[in-house]
């Protein structure tokens, strides 16, 4: 992963953009920080497709 962001600026943005939806999702998850359900379950689908992404990418 290090040498496919050094390598690929948009890879590298999709990477930081999961990373970060990640960790607030993990905040949502351990009660650090109050989400409706709603907002929760977007941003969890917003992980799945970044994710995705990712995935097609490193192929």
């Amino acid at each position: 992963m290090r040498d496919l962001r050094s390598q690929d600026a948009n890879a590298a943005r999709l990477i930081d953009e999961y990373n970060e939806i990640n960790q607030t999702i993990f905040l949502v998850e351990t009660n650090k920080r109050p989400m409706c359900d709603i907002e929760a379950l977007q941003l969890r689908k917003s992980r799945i497709l970044l994710r995705d992404e990712i995935a097609r990418i490193l192929a």
